[in-house]
């Protein structure tokens, strides 16, 4: 790879370019035909599908909520449950109550899990810091294999 006032030129084999290209074809045909239009007929099934999708979802989520105590459960996924609530609330329209509500239980438990990953994360932090650990750890040494082969080098 250079780099110049004109760009940045990369060298690529002659084989790897194709395979690139190929992949960039395959990528934009598929991308066409999703940009089809879906007839009523296939837009109802879609429709059904993704209620079926989120039914299932939210069924995952709320054993999750329930079960899974983020004080107990390190690496709570807490952002992708805080976007999936406000997705329910925003979806509902203000005509699925129940929804309405879900959506916000789960906003407010990702919260919660926020605040422990961030009470985790300074506790650890502070433990570091008494101890003396350092941010990063000393990166080990290269690995070398020995061999009972003797090396043309000598």
């Amino acid at each position: 790879m250079t780099t110049n006032h004109t760009g940045t030129s990369i060298t690529l084999a002659y084989q790897t370019y194709r395979q690139m290209e190929r992949e960039l074809e395959e990528l934009r045909a598929k991308a066409a035909v999703q940009q089809q239009p879906i007839a009523a007929a296939d837009l109802d099934e879609y429709v059904l599908d993704l209620q079926s999708e989120i039914t299932a979802a939210i069924s995952v989520a709320q054993f999750a909520v329930g079960n899974l105590n983020p004080e107990s459960v390190r690496g709570w996924p807490h952002e992708q449950l805080k976007e999936f609530g406000e997705l329910l609330i925003k979806t509902a329209m203000g005509t699925d109550q129940d929804q309405i509500m879900l959506g916000l239980s789960f906003v407010h438990f990702a919260r919660e899990c926020a605040d422990v990953a961030t009470f985790r994360a300074n506790r650890t932090r502070a433990a570091k810091e008494v101890v003396g650990v350092p941010e990063v750890a000393p990166a080990d040494p290269p690995f070398e294999a020995e061999s009972d082969v003797d090396s043309p080098d000598g």
